[in-house]
């Protein structure tokens, strides 16, 4: 039971993350913006994966959700995590945006 309620809650946040995607990708199009990469893997050794990037310029966004309700990027287990892969895309050359669903 505790098992299927974490992978509702998983297919949730994901849908929801979606749709974010979805709008930013809309937004892309109407001003003419190349579209960025979905889930791109920018680093040689690490399964790190950017929300939305542009590889040929090395500019990322990434969607930080769950602010407002404890998840996972404000946990201290969680932010140390982001704060590793931010710095290490830094030192691959990368310029990574931040951003809440709501921006």
């Amino acid at each position: 039971m505790a098992l299927a309620h974490i992978e509702l809650a998983k297919a949730r946040r994901q849908a929801r993350q979606s749709q974010w995607v979805d709008l930013f990708l809309q937004q892309c199009r109407a001003s003419r913006l190349p579209a960025p990469e979905q889930e791109y893997r920018f680093h040689p050794e690490r399964r790190w994966r950017f929300d939305l990037s542009w590889p040929e310029i090395r500019v990322a966004l990434e969607i930080d959700g769950g602010v407002w309700t404890g998840g996972r990027h404000v946990r201290p287990v969680g932010y140390r995590k982001d704060v590793e892969k931010l710095n290490a895309a830094t030192l691959l050359g990368w310029r990574v945006l931040r951003a809440v669903p709501e921006q």
